[in-house]
This record gives C-alpha cells, structure tokens and sequence, in this order.
C-alpha cells in the first residue's frame, strides 16, 4: 500500500494508527509507504505504466483515475460499492463511476473515503479589474478576497459536496 505524505505529522501518526489497529484486528499485516505527494504521484504514473503496482494507492490521483479507468488499468470495485450505495451521495458516486475503454462500460474504479476542498483563492482587485462587484467577506465584511470549494467524496454523505459555483469560472 502506497499513502500520500500528510501535511501535519498528526496525518501520519493517525494513519499509522489506523494501520496498526487493523493488523491487530484483523490479524493481517500491511506493508505500507508513506511518500510525499508529488514523488508518489510520480511513483503512481511509473508504476502504471510498467505493471508493477501496489494492490492499493491512496486517492491522491483523481485527475489520473479516468484516464487509468480508461485504459482498463484499474481494478473494478463495484463488490465493494454496491452494498455502500445507499449510503453516498450520487455526486460521490458519480466521480468513481468511471468509462472502461476496453469493455466498452461504466463502473466503480476508487473508492470514495474522505472528504476534500480545493480551495479557489481569487483577489478583489482582480474581478473588479474585470468589471464585476467582488461579494462581500463572510468574515470581517470587507471585499479583499474570497474562496470558493468543491467537496468531491464521502462529506456529501452530509449533503455538502455540491459544486459551490464559483466567482468567476
């Protein structure tokens, strides 16, 4: 199993919590890495490409999940979906439900297990230099900048991974 890097050392000691009470558990070991994202996204890319993979990979790599999906190098999991349906938002769904080139379908290639922001950071000055009125801070009422999210996993079990519209697109 390869595991993207935290950005707090908290990330990976919980991680490695997690790990550790699995193997308790469930009596199995985990041979695990935990590389820094950018290496790791470079690990994944050579990884795919000779065949040589992990039998797991950390989400760190939706842009390349349809793309993988595609050329029929991912593995399906809809086994483990399907039964978890009821419970994930169509919007989670829908970013795991990925077209199969090479057996001409759509299925389930990633699991959804934990919610992200990408925040869209976009200066006053900027929009106004545009033509548009920049909307008002929710934090302190000034119009200096502003930030907008799109939730793309399991948060919208709670119903917050709509696209937020953006300010500008």
């Amino acid at each position: 199993m390869w595991w993207v890097q935290g950005f707090a050392p908290q990330e990976d000691d919980a991680f490695k919590k997690l790990v550790a009470d699995y193997e308790k558990t469930s009596g199995n070991h985990l041979d695990y890495s935990i590389v820094p994202f950018a290496p790791l996204r470079q690990k994944f890319i050579t990884a795919i490409t000779s065949g040589d993979v992990p039998d797991v990979v950390t989400p760190a790599f939706g842009p390349y999940d349809a793309e993988e999906a595609w050329a029929d190098k991912l593995e399906d999991v809809s086994d483990i979906i399907e039964p978890l349906k009821s419970t994930m938002a169509e919007t989670v769904l829908s970013n795991v439900h990925l077209y199969n080139n090479v057996t001409k379908e759509r299925s389930y290639y990633a699991l959804p297990w934990a919610g992200t922001l990408t925040p869209f950071h976009i200066w006053a000055s900027l929009i106004e230099k545009a033509g548009y009125k920049p909307p008002i801070s929710r934090t302190n009422g000034t119009r200096s900048s502003i930030s907008s999210c799109r939730c793309r996993t399991s948060c919208a079990r709670k119903g917050c991974a709509v696209s937020m519209p953006m300010a500008i697109s």
